[in-house]
């Protein structure tokens, strides 16, 4: 069988997520037992994947089989395969790269790279908040365990490796 091109692993490294290579099919593989089972079935194709910290929620894009419908940013329960839509007008400006979407260190929010900007929107609904937009592409974001530090590229003809420090708002202990 061929393979997904979007997975992610839990912070315990026992659980694999996987997109099947059709991509409507969200698998999870135990990594000690081996054994699968299918978390969530879409009508559309899923881009992207994230696991929460916690485990618990699985964060994709979703586009859907025809073009009148918009690209939806989706929450999906690692248990029990429900999912709720947490943005929709965004999803359209996410590019197809990896790590396009990814999580906070403490679960609170999730986090969407568009081509020129990175957003947080908390996982429980609610509005957005730019976090910082760049004048060129932005890709490979990455944010440190603590939250306080965040790198990224950008290209504008030439490619720049910037480290940004404490922009995240401070995590609730």
């Amino acid at each position: 069988e061929n393979v997904s091109r979007f997975h992610t692993v839990t912070n315990d490294g026992g659980v694999v997520y996987h997109v099947r290579p059709n991509f409507d099919k969200i698998v999870a593989l135990d990594t000690r037992t081996k054994a699968e089972r299918e978390v969530a079935s879409v009508d559309g194709r899923i881009f992207h994947l994230a696991v929460s910290p916690d485990g618990r929620s699985l964060e994709c894009v979703i586009l859907p089989k025809g073009q009148s419908q918009p690209r939806r940013l989706v929450i999906i329960d690692a248990q029990t395969g429900r999912s709720r839509t947490l943005v929709e007008q965004l999803a359209a400006e996410i590019p197809f790269f990896r790590g396009s979407v990814g999580w906070t260190p403490d679960g609170s929010s999730v986090m969407v790279r568009t081509r020129k900007a990175v957003w947080a929107y908390p996982a429980a609904g609610g509005d957005g908040k730019l976090l910082f937009q760049a004048e060129g592409m932005l890709s490979d974001v990455a944010v440190s365990p603590d939250g306080k530090t965040v790198a990224f590229t950008e290209s504008t003809g030439q490619c720049h490796l910037w480290v940004l420090e404490n922009f995240l708002p401070k995590l609730a202990k």
